[in-house]
C-alpha cells in the first residue's frame, strides 16, 4: 500500500486520516458529491435523502443546481438499467475515470 493521501491510479482521497483532516476532508466530500452526479448509485430512500441533505448543507443556495444534476443522473441510471433488462442499450455507458 502506498503512503500518500491520494490514489495514484484514480486520484481519490484514500489516506488513513482523510476524514479527520480539515483540508483533506474537502476532497473526500467532493468525491462523494461527484459520485452523486456522475456514477451509478444505489437508488434507495436513504441514499437519495442523504445526498439531498448533504448537498443542502454544502451548497446552500446552489443546492437546486446540484439536485437537478443528481436527479438527472438517477433517471439516466434507471433508464440504463431498464434498457439492460430488455437487452437493448440506447444510452451511452457511464463515464469512466
Amino acid at each position: 500500500m502506498h503512503d500518500k493521501w491520494f490514489c495514484p491510479e484514480c486520484g481519490a482521497a484514500v489516506g488513513p486520516y482523510n476524514n479527520c483532516l480539515p483540508y483533506i476532508n474537502i476532497f473526500s466530500q467532493g468525491e462523494v458529491l461527484r459520485n452523486g452526479v456522475r456514477n451509478h448509485l444505489a437508488q434507495n430512500f436513504i441514499t437519495v435523502v442523504g445526498y439531498l441533505l448533504f448537498s443542502t448543507v454544502e451548497y446552500l443556495i446552489f443546492a437546486p443546481i446540484y439536485w437537478y444534476l443528481f436527479f438527472r443522473n438517477l433517471r439516466q441510471n434507471l433508464q440504463r438499467e431498464q434498457a439492460d433488462q430488455e437487452g437493448v442499450s440506447t444510452l451511452p455507458p457511464p463515464p469512466e475515470r
